[in-house]
């Protein structure tokens, strides 16, 4: 499985100079070893009333990635918070329940383990 790699300022040029000779999304992303659905997302996600142009859709991935919530951390409070007389499913469901911040069952288990 491959993992997702953003794309970095000079493929997004890449794909403003490609896609403004008309070259097929098909083989822009054959080009430049990105899936074609990639290339089309980019191109939809990042247009505005005067189309694609690739320094504001570098500037608008950059801060959707500032914006983006990120994950909670398990910190000293929640662990103390977390005891072993409950399944790690459990122990999701009640600090939910207490008002505290949810932890995945999986990051419980590590404790544990």
């Amino acid at each position: 499985m491959r993992t997702f790699v953003h794309l970095t300022q000079e493929e997004r040029y890449h794909i403003y100079i490609m896609h403004k000779k008309n070259i097929s999304l098909s083989e822009i992303a054959k080009d430049m070893g990105r899936n074609k659905s990639t290339i089309s997302r980019e191109l939809v996600r990042n247009r505005d009333l005067r189309g694609y142009r690739f320094r504001q859709a570098h500037v608008k991935a950059m801060q959707h990635h500032i914006d983006k919530p990120k994950a909670i951390k398990l910190n000293n409070e929640l662990k103390s918070a977390i005891t072993a007389k409950w399944s790690p499913e459990q122990v999701s469901g009640r600090l939910i329940l207490k008002g505290k911040p949810s932890v995945n069952h999986e990051t419980i288990e590590t404790i544990f383990s």
